[in-house]
Parts: C-alpha cells; structure tokens; sequence
C-alpha cells in the first residue's frame, strides 16, 4: 500500500513494546535505551572523578617534587660554598707558608756566591794535599 495505510490496518501496540517504553525489558538481563544511557552517564562521571582525582594528585606530587628539588638546590648551594670556602681557606694558609718560608731558603745567586768563597778558601788546602810530600819539609 505506499506510505499512507488506512486507519482500520493500523495494529494496537504490543506488550513488549509497551514494557519497553515503561523501563521494563521482555529480555532478562537486557535493559532500556534510557537505563543503558543513564548506566552510562553515571559510569562516565565516576571516571571524570576520577581521573580528576588522580590529576590533582599528579598535582601534588610534582609541587611536592618541586619544593624538594629548590630544598635540595638550596643546601647544594650551601655545601658548595662551604666546600668553597674551605678551600680558599687552604689556599690562603699555603701561600702564607710559602711566603714565611720565602726568607730560610737560600736562592741561586745567594748559592752561588757562597760556593764560590767555599772554593777560595779550600783552593788553598787543596792545593797543599796535591804537593808532593817531601815539599813541606825543608832543610
């Protein structure tokens, strides 16, 4: 018959159709199109909570991360100036020595000077041990 049918071909409404439209399913264990979208709904909101959740979570957690890192950046900066110091310290304290013990040693023109009047004075004896032993006693 096409699009229009006469009013008298026209069938009342079945039971399971009825229940269907009333929330009640002709299947066990089968559920309406608004039961199942609600179920969603609700399933959807629980898991935007708690994805939520877990994000300010992750949140926290890298503040906390955050804060122990400046912390830490912190006492590294300490330990790094301490350490620094400590060996400035050293430093100031040999360069101290050396500067006191500048005047107890003797420098190389100072040695050579002194070698060269050592000499002067042994040529002499030197000279002597060299002689034959019978120059020493004349007659």
């Amino acid at each position: 018959m096409g699009k229009y049918r006469k009013l008298i071909h026209m069938r009342a409404p079945s039971k399971k159709y009825i229940d269907a439209l009333n929330g009640q399913s002709a299947h066990p264990g089968w559920v309406s199109e608004k039961e199942y979208f609600e179920a969603l709904a609700t399933v959807n909101e629980k898991l935007a909570a708690e994805r939520d959740r877990r994000y300010a979570e992750v949140k926290l957690a890298e503040e906390k991360a955050l804060q122990i890192k400046a912390t830490s950046d912190d006492k590294a900066l300490l330990l790094a100036r301490d350490i620094q110091d400590l060996k400035d310290e050293k430093a100031n304290n040999l360069r101290n020595q050396i500067d006191a013990e500048r005047g107890h040693y003797v420098t190389q023109d100072q040695h050579k000077s002194q070698s060269d009047k050592l000499e002067a004075l042994i040529r002499p004896i030197s000279e002597l041990h060299d002689q034959p032993a019978g120059q020493f006693c004349r007659d």
